[in-house]
């Protein structure tokens, strides 16, 4: 029995995106080949997320989009971490939908439910009950349609010899206690533990012969040199003369500098 994901077709700027709907996700995420086909401007952040059995991956950047229905009656503007991929292709085979007998009235919100496809985006719990509307239809006893903004939603199972499983259970990783765990850690390694190589050696006596508290509390060290300074000859120069370089460029190519 293969088992359909919550499949539909949102609009972002006019472009349509194949999402997941899934309640049990606390955040919601979109694909960074998604985030940079939409123009979505990108910001660094630093998070984790974590699924079944704890697994966790790492988040390096977010995006805000404003998601809607096709004739444009839902809106909804919304937060996403943007990851490499969410699933493979969803359904994982083609399947057999000439045996549901689909009302032809019926508009579904992701019409091609039952060949696989790419998966752009996935709506997590925020927006998931403001999306699902209350009636339903009973296809059979493995088949509902479920209404959405987005039209009907196929939920349900068919049969199938693939066997392979998709689960979406995503939650942000909370990280304090790990990190707590670390530090004490680090505060218990006894210092004949240490292997430190002579560069690591260096940088260890320069830092605790050199540095200093200011008056804001901040630690201040000296600039370490594994050679005297004036072993880079005139590269403040050559630098200077690349950046310079660089500017004549820009300037004679405005189209270059904007894009720079």
């Amino acid at each position: 029995m293969k088992y359909l994901m919550n499949t539909a077709v949102a609009y972002e700027n006019g472009m349509p995106v194949r999402m997941i709907l899934d309640s049990a996700s606390e955040i919601n995420f979109i694909s960074s080949d998604c985030a940079i086909s939409l123009g979505l401007k990108r910001n660094r952040i630093h998070s984790s997320v974590s699924g079944i059995n704890g697994l966790a991956q790492d988040i390096k950047y977010e995006t805000n989009a404003i998601i809607s229905n096709k004739d444009n009656s839902f809106n909804e503007s919304l937060k996403f971490m943007v990851v490499p991929k969410i699933s493979s292709v969803t359904p994982s085979c083609n399947l057999d939908a000439s045996k549901l007998s689909l009302p032809k009235r019926i508009k579904l919100a992701d019409p091609p439910f039952h060949k696989p496809a790419k998966i752009s985006m996935l709506l997590g719990a925020q927006v998931f009950f403001k999306i699902i509307k209350a009636d339903q239809i009973k296809i059979n006893d493995s088949i509902t349609l479920q209404n959405s903004v987005f039209n009907y939603i196929v939920t349900g199972g068919l049969p199938t010899a693939d066997d392979k499983l998709h689960c979406f259970l995503l939650s942000e990783q909370e990280g304090l206690e790990n990190l707590f765990s670390k530090f004490w850690q680090l505060e218990s390694l006894e210092d004949e533990s240490l292997n430190l190589n002579s560069q690591t050696k260096f940088s260890e006596d320069h830092f605790v012969n050199s540095h200093w508290k200011d008056q804001t509390g901040h630690y201040i060290v000296q600039i370490a040199f594994l050679k005297e300074p004036n072993c880079l000859g005139e590269s403040k120069q050559t630098a200077i003369r690349r950046l310079n370089s660089l500017w004549r460029k820009l300037e004679a190519n405005p189209n270059l500098q904007l894009l720079y």
